[in-house]
């Protein structure tokens, strides 16, 4: 059957106002398809752009999923959203938030293997590597956290062994060009700029420093993080952060703190 119509593709993206410093570039200067997406963008400046949804929408998401809660709760609940998620810009946040609730100390762990589960989905890796590639992937998800990005080459010297094992079961499983950079692109987590490719990190703090506290809970994951660390300042940033956060978690860890004096 011989067709004769044409297909109009229509970009949607954020804010730049709504973006944080690493995530503010526009959208055509961090894809490596920027010539493509100059030419079948709609003529004209600005993009389409999603705003913050409203606190009562929030309220409204959270009360459905949440089901018989008061007014208190809900405010309770979205003081509690806002620092999972301070730019209010994923309501499935708000969603697993409700879905726990109240069990409170089912949260951070319910989201970030929620997380998790959304970023290996976009993979389609085999039942039986799932557990492999989820492990590797924690790795460099935690290395790239307590940096708050990395650039993609500094990754692979770093997190060699997790990196070679994504490539791999990519591969294996015929993704794409089975690259880690084809990977780390589909979900969002590649920024391309003229001078590096740069890995950045999940956009929200308290999420990145839970995986990282239960990466390091592995014995040998915290020595291993935390090698060669001493003089970056993200990295103290980061962990004096965990620190405040999880007091009581980070202190089963056997950490050297000393080599951040």
């Amino acid at each position: 059957i011989k067709t004769d119509f044409k297909t109009r593709v229509i970009l949607i993206y954020q804010s730049e106002l709504l973006m944080d410093d690493k995530r503010s570039l526009p959208l055509f200067t961090q894809s490596k398809h920027t010539n493509v997406i100059k030419k079948i963008r709609y003529p004209g400046y600005p993009y389409l752009h999603l705003g913050m949804p409203a606190t009562a929408n929030l309220k409204g998401i959270m009360k459905e999923y949440a089901g018989d809660v008061d007014d208190d709760a809900l405010e309770t609940m979205c003081a509690y959203l806002a620092r999972l998620d301070p730019l209010q810009r994923r309501p499935l946040y708000a969603i697993w938030l409700a879905k726990a609730w109240p069990n409170t100390k089912d949260i951070l762990p319910t989201i970030a293997s929620k997380t998790i589960e959304l970023l290996l989905e976009q993979a389609d890796i085999e039942e039986q590597d799932k557990a492999m590639f989820e492990k590797a992937l924690v790795g460099i998800l935690s290395h790239v956290a307590i940096h708050d990005g990395m650039p993609l080459a500094k990754l692979k010297e770093k997190d060699g062994k997790e990196c070679a094992t994504i490539e791999q079961l990519l591969k294996t499983s015929g993704f794409m060009d089975d690259r880690l950079s084809d990977y780390l692109d589909k979900i969002g987590l590649m920024r391309y700029d003229k001078d590096e490719d740069t890995v950045v990190s999940i956009p929200s703090r308290i999420i990145n420093e839970y995986i990282v506290l239960k990466y390091m809970e592995e014995p040998g994951h915290a020595e291993k993080l935390l090698a060669g660390e001493q003089t970056s300042k993200e990295t103290r940033q980061f962990m004096e952060d965990l620190y405040n956060d999880f007091p009581e978690e980070i202190a089963r860890i056997e950490i050297d703190w000393q080599i951040f004096q």
